[in-house]
């Protein structure tokens, strides 16, 4: 190719001639257009959030949500029960008393407070009466294996 301005042979590939230094009007044609991938990731448009609170929208207008209070009876059964029914072959007369105490008081206050601690109630004057009459039972039969040797002497 030479050079327009100065007539000077060069490369087609060269930008300017090596001579005067003029510009390549072959080379200044502009590149094809970059096409996209087809096999890209699509990114899917964003859209706003329709449920957003707007900026500066006060979150609790009404004040502070209230906190239900723990019906303390309905737990004291619940636990004294459990501990009289699994101790019932040593201590547990004293524990399945205070359960069977307490779960009637829960119950008691459970209908106060509309029905909070009702099933811990009534888990712990369960579990507090079978404790209650396992120790009973147990207690019996020891106290009358206990006597059998004495019984049989008068035999």
């Amino acid at each position: 190719m030479f050079c327009s301005n100065c007539g000077t042979a060069y490369d087609d590939n060269a930008a300017f001639c090596p001579n005067c230094g003029a510009a390549n009007p072959a080379a200044a044609q502009p590149a094809a257009p970059v096409q996209p991938d087809p096999y890209a990731q699509q990114v899917p448009p964003v859209q706003p959030d329709p449920y957003a609170q707007p900026y500066g929208a006060p979150v609790a207008p009404y004040g502070a949500p209230v906190v239900k209070q723990s019906n303390g009876m309905a737990i004291a059964a619940l636990i004294c029960g459990i501990v009289g029914l699994l101790s019932s072959w040593c201590i547990g007369v004293v524990p399945s008393i205070r359960g069977v105490v307490f779960g009637i008081l829960g119950l008691k206050k459970s209908t106060e407070m509309g029905g909070e601690g009702k099933g811990m109630a009534i888990a712990g004057l369960v579990c507090g009466g079978i404790g209650l009459l396992a120790s009973i039972i147990y207690w019996l039969l020891v106290g009358w294996i206990g006597m059998a040797p004495f019984m049989l002497e008068d035999w």
